[in-house]
């Protein structure tokens, strides 16, 4: 045995005459001979930190072997002259050295960098070097979340990497992007108002869940009645009341109140001559124009009128429960499965629904009135939707 060496973890290689190797892999305790496909005096042998095995004989072969020096492949040296010594240094860099002055030498060879978005979108090519290079600079985006950085695992546990940080290249490997969820607000706008205060802004990751507040500030606009937020300022937006779910979306959102103008009150048309002051006509708490029978069962994907009603006084509430097993549905999933559309004014009211969703649905309405001179008036009235395995539900975004 003519050369030996070892790597870092305790792998040994030893060469000698006749193409002998030997390798152990329980820090020289034990050893195996391996198929060297050569008859020739082997003189050295190396290791790069890559786990990269070279050796040299007396023939000018170079053989290397990538599994600890299991197997061996020859490679092209361009000499003939006997070879006894390899050597390479910690950037990767071989030289071999042997009979008349001979000295050979091979840079690392190209490894790859692949990047994955990691739940991420768009697209990176592939990074090639054999030299310690800045990576490329990061493309991939994310909905909601902020790029922070590149790791060897998917799940940030292996080794981290800056965007634009030096990576060695003595490996292939694939990065996978990091990813930060974004924090986003929901603030409140008074729309106009003339007194009061909008409720302070709330915060949330992304696609968390709110509770959309109520009009706790008092406010207020002469002329107009307070009837909820909208999520533009001329109502063509998304309506919202107190108690609704508000899920985050990929950016920062305001409400903004919903103003309901009051009926002017008529001039009196002034006489020559006294009238009788008329009898005053009691007055109606709540008239119901149409509502759809109780018990009846809705059909699904069909629009139903559910209620109408009128009053001389305001309606005060609406309410729209929308419950599937037991379940209370909010946000979008009351609006995609239960379809229901309110339209409220400051003395009229009317719902209807276009249910899609065939697994058990119920609808509540409530319906609070005040007349001048009534008591406070109040309807209620639920319906069950038409079962159909066929129609599936939209839950959490999926159906």
């Amino acid at each position: 045995l003519i050369g030996v060496t070892a790597d870092s973890a305790g792998n040994w290689t030893a060469v000698g005459n006749s193409g002998t190797i030997l390798t152990s892999s329980d820090n020289g305790v034990t050893w195996t001979p391996q198929t060297s496909g050569t008859a020739n005096n082997l003189g050295g042998v190396a290791v790069d930190s890559s786990g990269n095995w070279t050796a040299v004989d007396s023939s000018g072969t170079i053989l290397t072997s990538s599994d600890n020096g299991v197997t061996w492949t020859p490679q092209t040296s361009g000499t003939t002259n006997s070879l006894w010594g390899v050597a390479v240094d910690s950037a990767g860099n071989w030289t071999t050295v042997g009979n008349s002055g001979t000295i050979l030498t091979s840079p690392p060879p190209n490894q790859t960098v692949t990047f994955d978005a990691n739940d991420g979108t768009g697209s990176m090519s592939p990074q090639v070097a054999n030299v310690p290079t800045a990576l490329e600079s990061n493309t991939f985006t994310r909905a909601g979340y902020s790029f922070s950085g590149w790791n060897t695992l998917s799940n940030g546990s292996g080794t981290s990497y800056g965007d634009g940080a030096t990576y060695p290249f003595r490996t292939t490997e694939t990065l996978y992007a990091q990813w930060i969820i974004n924090t986003y607000s929901l603030s409140y706008n008074g729309n106009g108002n003339d007194a009061g205060t909008a409720p302070a802004t709330q915060t949330g990751d992304y696609r968390t869940a709110l509770t959309v507040e109520a009009n706790i500030g008092g406010l207020a606009r002469n002329g107009y009645t307070f009837t909820g937020w909208n999520t533009a300022a001329d109502g063509s937006g998304t309506a919202y009341v107190a108690g609704d779910t508000f899920t985050i979306p990929a950016s920062d959102t305001a409400l903004y109140a919903r103003w309901t103008a009051l009926r002017p009150t008529p001039t009196p048309t002034p006489t020559p001559t006294p009238t009788p002051t008329p009898t005053p006509r009691p007055a109606t708490g709540l008239v119901v124009i149409g509502a759809a029978p109780k018990g009846k069962e809705l059909q699904l994907q069909e629009r139903t009128r559910l209620v109408k009603v009128r009053t001389d006084g305001r309606i005060k509430k609406v309410k729209v429960q929308c419950s599937l097993k037991g379940t209370r549905l909010r946000g979008d999933e009351k609006t995609e499965n239960c379809g229901t559309r309110v339209k409220q004014r400051a003395q009229r009211a009317a719902v209807a629904a276009t249910p899609n969703c065939g697994a058990g649905l119920k609808i509540k309405v409530a319906i609070v009135a005040k007349a001048p001179g009534a008591k406070r008036a109040k309807w209620k009235r639920t319906w069950r939707v038409r079962k159909d395995p066929s129609v599936a539900c939209t839950l959490g975004g999926n159906g």
